[in-house]
C-alpha cells in the first residue's frame, strides 16, 4: 500500500511542513504520484507554484518525471546507470532544499546511501531500510522485523541505528501481508483514506504513524519517534491528515470529484458539511 505519502499528509495535518519528490508505479499498484491524481491533486504545477501550495497548506509534491530533464542537464555524460547515484537519486533531484530529508531505501546498503548523499551536499538526511527476513526490503520504517536507520546531521554522519517496533512502541507482531496492497488500483487507494479518515486497518494506521511520527521528529515538532507516533495516532483519529489532503486537493485546483469516488455516501458530510 502507500505508506510515504499519507505519512506526509499526517505529519503536515500535525504541523510540519512537508514535500516529496514523487513517481509513478514501477513495481506496484500505485506510487506515490498515481495516489496523488487519482484521489484529484493537481501536479501539473510549477515548482514555483507548488512552492506556495507548501507555504499555504504544509504539504508539497514534486514529480520525478518533471523534474529528470533538469537533473540531466547538470550531471549527464557524468556516469552511467546502474550507478551509486541510484541511493540518492529522488533527494537529488528535488529542485527545492529541505532542511531535512526522510530517505527509503529498498536495499540494505544504507551506508552507500548515506555516503551518496553527503557527497553531494546533503546534510541532514535519515535513510532507512526495513526487512523482516534480510532478503527483502521495504524502503520505509517498518511496523514489522527491523529497521536499520542511519543519518547525517549537520553534516556528520552518525553511527548505524536499529529501530524494533516490537520492542520501541510495544506494537502486534505484524507481518508483511498486513500492510499489503489491495486487489486493484481502487481498493489499494482505498486502503490508505481510510486511514487518513481514522476508519483503516491497525496494522496501516501503525505503520503510516510510525513513519509521519519520524517525519515530526526530523521537524522538531516531536522529542523522539515514539512522541510522534503517538501525535500521529491523534491527529488520525481526528480525521485531520483526510481533511488536510481535502485543502491541498483544493488550493492546487485539483479535482474534488475524484476523491469522492472513495467516500460513497459519505461524501455529503466531507464536502457540504466540511
Amino acid at each position: 500500500m502507500n505508506i510515504s505519502t499519507p505519512a506526509l499528509l499526517t505529519a503536515a495535518s500535525a504541523g510540519a511542513f512537508t514535500a516529496k519528490v514523487a513517481s509513478s508505479s514501477t513495481s506496484s499498484l500505485t506510487g506515490s504520484a498515481d495516489f496523488l491524481r487519482e484521489v484529484g491533486i493537481n501536479l501539473n504545477l510549477s515548482v514555483k507554484e507548488m512552492e506556495k501550495i507548501i507555504t499555504k497548506t504544509r504539504f508539497g509534491v514534486f514529480t520525478i518525471e518533471s523534474l529528470l530533464p533538469n537533473f540531466d542537464s547538470i550531471y549527464a555524460k557524468k556516469f552511467y546507470a546502474p550507478h551509486a547515484l541510484s541511493f540518492g537519486l529522488a533527494a537529488l533531484a528535488s529542485p527545492i532544499k529541505y532542511g531535512n530529508f526522510l530517505y527509503g531505501l529498498a536495499h540494505p546498503n544504507v551506508d552507500l546511501s548515506v555516503k551518496v548523499l553527503k557527497s553531494f551536499g546533503i546534510d541532514n538526511v535519515m535513510v532507512v531500510s526495513t526487512t523482516h527476513d534480510g532478503i527483502h526490503f521495504l524502503d520505509e520504517m517498518g511496523v514489522y522485523g527491523v529497521t536499520k536507520i542511519k543519518g547525517i546531521r549537520k553534516g556528520k554522519i552518525g553511527y548505524t541505528k536499529t529501530f524494533n517496533p516490537l520492542t520501541e512502541l510495544k506494537l502486534p507482531k505484524y507481518k508483511p501481508q498486513d500492510i499489503c496492497e489491495g486487489k486493484n488500483k481502487k481498493e489499494n487507494i482505498k486502503l490508505a483514506i481510510d486511514v487518513l479518515r481514522g476508519k483503516g486497518e491497525k496494522a496501516r494506521e501503525d505503520v503510516i504513524c510510525i513513519n509521519a511520527g519520524t517525519i515530526l521528529y526530523l521537524a522538531k515538532k516531536a522529542k523522539n519517534l515514539k512522541e510522534g507516533y503517538i501525535i500521529s495516532k491523534r491527529v488520525i483519529k481526528k480525521g485531520s491528515p483526510f481533511k488536510k489532503l481535502l485543502e491541498v486537493i483544493k488550493e492546487t485546483n485539483g479535482d474534488e470529484k475524484k476523491i469522492k469516488r472513495y467516500l460513497w455516501n459519505e461524501s455529503y458530510y466531507y464536502f457540504k458539511k466540511g
